[in-house]
């Protein structure tokens, strides 16, 4: 075959230089769309950091204000010991022991030790008095900022602060119920009578108050309707419970988002209350949720629905009637 002719060859270089040009506007368009992008995610980040530093900071110096308050209530080893509780407090560090009370991986508690006691080898493991915190929806150990500090005043009244792990803690509440969170608690209860605890004292904080209530509510019906060996040890407990902190109860039923809605809406059209939520309702990143949470915590009357501001008087006694014959506490 004969070459192409100079003039065919001419004829076809302006379309290549027309290509060759998209090409480089396209390159050029595309390297400014991901700049611009960049940037943005680079914003996003100082911005994030910025926070933090400005969390860390007021984090430090409410420790330290919290320091001068309480200077010499702590006990005071001398010293370098001195200064390693200052530097414990300003990281709001807690010294205790960790053990499970449980047959699942998710039964863990802590029980803190008074400052300077992790150095006493004679202490007893768990003192006579607990005062046990039982956290919210995604709490846990450690599940509130004011722990440390909470801790450090129990102990200036003979009590140990006792932080528990639930089958429900952290981002497994929507596959568990309050009865789940008030038989883990009663294991937990049982396991510090074995290890010498003869006093509980039980803080709920937000939904925390929902399981103290059915805790109660679990305790009045073992002692009037269980086997002979539970009404015996529900009467024991009973009267081993001293008393119960609310903190900021809530409900989660006035505070409904638009997915929360459609959640309730799809479980109550569900037959199947172990049905799980689908993501596109609940949206990405919510924890897994059955049918029978989302009622319990959005529709009225359900089992987690103890702090509604329209529940009448009538209604709330009867959900406070539990813990307070469980405590001997008037409502």
């Amino acid at each position: 075959s004969m070459p192409a002719s100079p003039s065919s060859m001419t004829s076809s270089a302006p379309n290549w230089r027309v290509s060759s040009s998209m090409s480089v506007s396209i390159g050029l368009s595309v390297s400014l769309v991901t700049l611009g992008l960049w940037s943005v995610h680079l914003h996003r980040r100082l911005a994030l950091l910025a926070r933090l530093l400005v969390s860390a900071r007021e984090a430090a110096r409410d420790a330290a204000r919290d320091d001068d308050e309480h200077s010499g209530d702590d006990v005071s080893l001398g010293g370098e010991d001195t200064n390693h509780q200052k530097f414990v407090s300003h990281l709001r560090l807690m010294s205790g022991h960790l053990l499970r009370y449980g047959p699942c991986e998710e039964h863990a508690m802590f029980i803190s030790v008074s400052p300077g006691g992790e150095q006493n080898h004679n202490a007893q493991l768990v003192p006579q008095h607990c005062a046990i915190w039982i956290g919210g929806l995604t709490d846990g150990i450690l599940g509130a900022p004011y722990l440390q500090h909470l801790s450090r005043q129990l102990h200036r009244h003979n009590y140990a602060l006792v932080q528990i792990n639930m089958r429900s803690s952290y981002r497994q509440y929507g596959l568990h119920t309050l009865r789940d969170d008030a038989e883990d608690i009663y294991r937990a209860m049982k396991k510090l009578l074995e290890l010498g605890a003869e006093k509980f004292f039980l803080i709920g904080h937000s939904t925390g108050c929902q399981d103290l209530c059915k805790l109660g509510d679990a305790l009045v019906y073992l002692r009037g309707s269980g086997t002979e060996t539970e009404k015996v040890a529900a009467t024991d407990m009973m009267a081993r419970w001293s008393g119960a902190v609310l903190q900021a109860p809530v409900s989660d039923r006035e505070d409904l988002s638009a997915e929360s809605l459609s959640a309730l809406s799809y479980a109550e059209k569900s037959d199947d209350d172990d049905e799980f939520i689908p993501v596109r309702i609940l949206g990405v990143g919510h924890p897994p949720m059955t049918c029978r949470r989302a009622k319990a915590l959005w529709s009225r009357n359900g089992d987690d629905d103890y702090f509604s501001t329209d529940l009448t008087d009538d209604e709330l006694a009867r959900r406070l009637s539990g813990i307070g014959e469980a405590t001997g506490a008037h409502f």
